[in-house]
């Protein structure tokens, strides 16, 4: 695959994304290409990008509550079949141990990060 910044050291399938989007906003795929390159361009989509990440995000949190619910309600429904019932434990059971992974990696790195901030002050 050629190294260029041009559309071709892109992958197909991006190149058509590419096309679609200057398509939808009015402009030659061409002047698109040339903006992803831009660092103006780039950081207002990236920024756009983080923004769309995050209302997403906080949409999944929002619907994470009627998920969970739904997970306890056919685990605990006797009438349901055993494999459903068996399959909504293991996905609780899977976010439970996700989840108390994450909160145990981000406290060991507020720890790691307070030690690191200690240890270069002293060094003052």
């Amino acid at each position: 695959m050629p190294t260029g910044k041009g559309p071709r050291s892109l992958p197909r399938h991006h190149i058509a994304e590419l096309a679609v989007a200057a398509e939808e906003i009015g402009i030659a795929r061409r002047t698109l290409v040339t903006w992803m390159t831009e660092e103006w361009f780039r950081s207002q989509y990236d920024a756009a990008k983080q923004e769309l990440l995050e209302a997403t995000i906080n949409m999944l949190r929002t619907a994470g509550e009627k998920g969970v619910n739904t997970l306890i309600a056919v685990a605990d429904n006797k009438k349901a079949p055993p494999t459903a019932r068996v399959s909504a434990g293991r996905a609780l059971l899977e976010v439970l141990l996700r989840a108390v992974e994450t909160q145990d990696l981000a406290a060991r790195m507020e720890r790691l990060e307070a030690a690191m901030k200690e240890e270069k002050q002293n060094e003052r």
